[in-house]
């Protein structure tokens, strides 16, 4: 096992990395070192260069007994100072040694070796080419040793700035597939976004995401990147399931290529990482990404791509999920928009029906009781009795014109809304005295079924203010753009208080209102409070003028004004 840090000989030469866990950008290192050391430097690795291979044979052995990996071993031999000094014995720029240090920085990062242990194997092999320095060139030993802790110094400047670039990238990949999950308007976008942030991550050429059908062994292909080509849905035996269940690295060409579900990559790349998608121990889909050429995962990387592998399946099904509620809601409110045309088809005939049937019938029945009346001649008693009937049945002819006017008005479907609304405003005026002030402006045509839901809204607005409010004034206001249309029915009245009007309301009240506009995917806002009036605000999506336009059938020809 790795040994932990301890203070000791020699941990006063890096006062730095007591800050090596912070995200600091640094300036370039390479440069800082004066040009005066450079010469001690080189004269550093030439009196070092036959203990060399002794010391990295030496620091080989110590990382092992320490439990360093092969990979871990070989990046820590490369980022010391006693590669510095090889590389200046054989006549190799410094600027080519920091180079290599920031390379294995950022592999040793993706390793997950903590920084502060590559510190102290820094310093451990420092102490012992410092030993060495005393005992070869005892003279130019202090001088030399100064340089050497300057390049080291130098050196972990440049491990930090790899460390933090690595750790940079990784936040600015989660931060991309967090915008992704926020921004994305439809399951397709997101996929096709998190696929472009991980490939561009991973440096990959290809990536693609499946997800396993409900039932067998299937994998449908969800997205891929680049372009928006899929494969088809692929098929695999069971056992394959259970392999795909964890992390791969497939070599294609080898054994167990087989696993690369989209068979094109099997000719164009020559390697592909496959990470499971999991939704607690169930496999739900698998996240592919191909390279060509051999590419190995790194532990570090390996992780990251577990998490973005979490956070694309939880976003694939949150997205998923408002997909399915955004498709069910516009087929409830296709329902209702039928379901409102249904209703006003089913007005229009029983006002015609009123109109043809009941109607005709009373205005004969009203003759013949003038003419009966006429004809009784000096019969008073009878005369009364007649005209008494008459007038009951007159009262009953305008009782049915009202209902006929109110259940399918001629003048909405002759004139428009707008002159509808201010004969419905002049009806109530006359019926409750109530004075209505009436703003109607439409710059845009309502389609037709909206203007009769409209009118509706308005003619239940106003009957609630006149049953119930005892207002003196009411203002009326109707507004349409290119987005909605905004309806506001505003009082002085008596007020109430809104939660209790709503629980208790029934059939076509406030209740019923609120019902029906969210049903057409509006909004309904209603303000209220004893003693300070009501506003009713009712706002709906405009669709095209022409959507929703179709006509419901004629009123009859004798239908035309609700009059005789």
């Amino acid at each position: 096992m790795r040994q932990a840090i301890k203070a000791g000989p020699g941990s006063h030469d890096y006062p730095y990395w007591v800050r090596a866990e912070t995200s600091v950008l640094l300036p370039e290192p390479a440069g800082s070192l004066a040009p005066l050391l450079r010469p001690s430097l080189l004269r550093m690795a030439r009196a070092l260069a036959g203990e060399l291979p002794r010391l990295e044979r030496l620091a080989a052995k110590r990382w092992r007994d320490q439990g360093f990996k092969p990979a871990e071993r070989r990046a820590l031999a490369q980022v010391s100072s006693a590669a510095a000094a090889a590389m200046l014995a054989a006549g190799g720029p410094l600027a080519d040694y920091f180079e290599q240090v920031d390379y294995h920085g950022r592999r040793l990062a993706k390793l997950e070796v903590a920084p502060g242990l590559v510190a102290a194997e820094m310093a451990w092999i420092g102490r012992q080419m410092d030993q060495r320095l005393r005992r070869l060139v005892p003279g130019e030993a202090s001088r030399l040793q100064a340089a050497r802790r300057q390049l080291d110094l130098a050196a972990l400047l440049v491990l930090h700035q790899a460390y933090y670039r690595v750790r940079e990238s990784e936040a600015q990949a989660f931060h991309e597939l967090f915008c992704a999950e926020l921004q994305a308007r439809s399951h397709g976008e997101l996929i096709a976004r998190c696929l472009d942030t991980v490939a561009r991550w991973s440096r990959a050429d290809a990536a693609a995401l499946y997800l396993r059908l409900a039932e067998g062994s299937g994998w449908l292909p969800a997205g891929c990147w680049p372009g928006a080509e899929r494969s088809s849905a692929v098929l695999l035996p069971g056992e394959s399931l259970r392999r795909l269940g964890r992390p791969r690295q497939i070599a294609i060409g080898r054994r167990g290529e087989e696993l690369v579900l989209d068979a094109r990559w099997r000719r164009a790349f020559a390697t592909c990482w496959s990470v499971p998608l999991r939704e607690g121990r169930k496999l739900a889909g698998v996240l592919q990404l191909g390279f060509r050429k051999p590419y190995e995962w790194l532990p570090r990387e390996l992780r990251v791509l577990r998490v973005a592998a979490d956070r694309i399946l939880a976003a694939s099904a949150k997205a998923r999920l408002a997909e399915d509620l955004e498709a069910r809601e516009r087929q409830i409110r296709a329902l209702a928009s039928q379901m409102v045309h249904v209703e006003e088809a089913e007005r229009q005939r029983i006002s015609q029906e009123l109109h043809d049937e009941a109607g005709q019938s009373l205005l004969c029945l009203r003759l013949r009781l003038e003419m009966l009346e006429e004809q009784a001649g000096g019969q008073e008693t009878l005369r009364r009795g007649l005209a008494e009937a008459r007038r009951l049945v007159e009262r009953s002819i305008e009782e049915i014109r009202r209902l006929v006017a109110d259940l399918s008005p001629a003048v909405l479907e002759h004139l428009g809304l707008k002159a509808a609304l201010r004969r419905l405003a002049s009806r109530f005026e006359k019926t409750y005295g109530i004075r209505v002030c009436a703003d109607l402006r439409m710059e845009r045509d309502i389609p037709r079924r909206l203007q009769r839901v409209l009118y509706r809204l308005v003619q239940e607005c106003l009957t609630n203010a006149g049953k119930h409010s005892r207002a003196g004034r009411l203002n009326l206001s109707l507004h349409s753009d290119d987005k909605r249309v905004r309806l506001c029915v505003e009082d002085d009245g008596v007020g109430f208080r809104t939660p209790e009007a709503l629980a208790g309301s029934r059939g076509f009240g406030l209740r019923g209102i609120k019902d029906r506009v969210e049903l057409l995917g509006g909004r309904l806002e209603l303000r209220s409070a004893p003693g300070r009036g009501t506003t009713v605000i009712i706002e709906l999506p405009a669709p095209d003028a022409g959507a929703g336009g179709c006509e419901v059938s004629r009123p009859h020809p004798r239908q035309q004004t609700g009059e005789r």
